[in-house]
């Protein structure tokens, strides 16, 4: 459970950072 919510943090921060 905590993974899951950590790799959603991990990819929203990815997308910020390509946008």
């Amino acid at each position: 459970m905590h993974y899951f919510g950590a790799s959603l943090l991990t990819i929203l921060g990815l997308v910020h950072n390509l946008r």
